[in-house]
């Protein structure tokens, strides 16, 4: 007999030699969770909804920092965002509220040292 779903609050995809490589789970918010793990067990990404319900993509480097981002803002625009190996935001590319791209850059301190964005 087919089985029609298979429920539970965590699933672990492990390799051939038992070490897991990836998971899909419920948060502690309750809301789902898909995360990688390298061949050394640590995270190295992951796909998540966050609490206002939109997505987000996070890779982290080989120490766990974060990188990148690829998201959805509150009104639904997307986002990338690019972080340094201290986890600083360094660039951001979005839309502004009009829908023109714009491109800013960030220094070591999350000072503003550039922005590109289309004339309105």
């Amino acid at each position: 007999m087919k089985e029609e779903e298979f429920r539970a609050k965590r699933f672990i995809l492990e390799d051939d030699n038992g070490e897991p490589r990836g998971g899909f789970c419920i948060d502690s918010n309750g809301l789902p969770s898909l995360v990688l793990f390298d061949n050394r067990g640590e995270i190295r990404g992951g796909l998540a909804l966050g609490n206002d319900g939109n997505p987000a993509l996070q890779l982290l480097d080989k120490q766990s920092n974060l990188r990148g981002g690829l998201s959805l803002r509150e009104n639904g625009s997307p986002v990338v965002e690019l972080y340094d190996e201290n986890g600083e935001m360094r660039a951001i590319l979005g839309l502004t509220e009009n829908g023109s791209p714009a491109l800013q850059f960030y220094d070591a301190k999350g000072n503003v040292t550039g922005t590109i964005a289309e004339e309105e």
